[in-house]
């Protein structure tokens, strides 16, 4: 079994910066005391599943194909996220600076993240698919779109574990790669959706929402993929405590 790593300091700063900017807060993506907001960076697939997906094709149960098709979803979010910067830009100069050198983070990472899955369906013996598929882990691991902002971790992140966690903003919409992870086949999240004790759908920003009330492809999705109960609940944000009780 491969390892899980360490996020790189890329992924926490990239993630500031991207908080920062949507929510309007000013955390220094160079030294952001998250433990002190009781912030994580926290992921939409959770690091069981990429693993066990990944492990799928190197144990020959599944094809390069196969492989190629869950992770494209990655790089499909990739694509939105990049569109929803360009056009959110801000109006100062130095967070502007940031969100360029984020897209730019995207696109080197897209790039590496393609390479090394190439890398990985060329491999031949067992030995080598596993070496690269370390390594591709290990990028697919940190890739913005699947770990692009915070939320609690004390009270939601810890406790959805190894469960999906979307992310809902506006009038019940989904961020770019929770679209992608209810496009998954429903074997690719081992563990389901995560929510609370009460079935509600719990984010990665600490809201919960009754999954009746989401849209009704939405719904469907969800309840294709299926649920799991955890015992996370609602941490409100604000911009003095984040979600520090």
């Amino acid at each position: 079994m491969i390892k899980r790593p360490n996020f790189s300091t890329d992924v926490y700063r990239f993630a500031v910066i991207a908080h920062n900017h949507f929510q309007e807060d000013d955390i220094d993506p160079d030294d952001p005391k998250l433990s002190g907001s009781n912030a994580a960076v926290p992921h939409r697939m959770p690091w069981a599943d990429l693993r066990r997906n990944v492990e799928l094709y190197i144990n020959g149960t599944e094809t390069a194909s196969d492989l190629r098709r869950w992770t494209d979803r990655f790089i499909e979010a990739a694509k939105a996220d990049i569109d929803i910067l360009k056009t959110g830009k801000s109006k100062k100069k130095a967070a502007r600076k940031e969100l360029d050198r984020l897209i730019a983070h995207i696109n080197a990472s897209t790039d590496d993240i393609l390479d090394l899955r190439k890398k990985l369906c060329n491999a031949k013996s067992k030995k080598e698919k596993i070496a690269a598929a370390t390594l591709f882990l290990k990028e697919l691991n940190n890739y913005f779109p699947n770990v692009p902002d915070l939320g609690p971790h004390r009270g939601v992140n810890i406790q959805v574990s190894d469960r999906g966690h979307l992310n809902v903003f506006g009038k019940r919409d989904l961020s770019p790669m929770s679209e992608r992870v209810l496009d998954m086949s429903p074997h690719r999240l081992e563990k389901g959706i995560a929510v609370t004790q009460s079935n509600d759908l719990i984010t990665t920003f600490g809201q919960s929402f009754k999954v009746s009330s989401m849209d009704a492809s939405i719904k469907k999705k969800i309840n294709k993929i299926g649920t799991g109960q955890t015992n996370a609940d609602t941490i409100p944000f604000d911009r003095t405590n984040r979600w520090k009780k």
